[in-house]
């Protein structure tokens, strides 16, 4: 009988560990929380699997920069996109709940800027 118990508790532990691990998987950020159309008080970003295009409002000026690719984790999505022939990317994170919201992380002279689905 210990043996079988034994047994059993391992066994619990395991599934209990591989159900955590999914968890985790389940909660990262996809494709679906970054495509599409999103606004700030200055520009529109239009995410698509392949592109990232760019309306500014002040002047109407419109770019379209080709995606390399995207990472997901758990709190952001990081864009890698070619600006002219130079591969950059874009950090973007603090996702509301309900993924209406997300902030353009700053770094060196880009601002933290925020977005709205639009």
């Amino acid at each position: 009988m210990t043996r079988d118990l034994g047994r059993a508790l391992i066994l619990a532990t395991l599934t209990a560990a591989a159900v955590s691990c999914a968890d985790a998987d389940a909660s990262a950020l996809g494709y679906r929380d970054i495509l599409g159309k999103w606004c700030s008080a200055t520009a529109r970003l239009e995410f698509s699997r392949q592109a990232m295009g760019v309306y500014k409002f002040a002047d109407k000026a419109r770019s379209s920069n080709k995606v390399q690719r995207y990472e997901f984790s758990a709190t952001g999505v990081s864009v890698h996109w070619y600006n002219g022939g130079e591969l950059t990317s874009s950090d973007f994170g603090e996702f509301s709940a309900d993924n209406r919201t997300m902030f353009l992380q700053s770094a060196g002279t880009v601002p933290r800027r925020e977005y709205r689905r639009c």
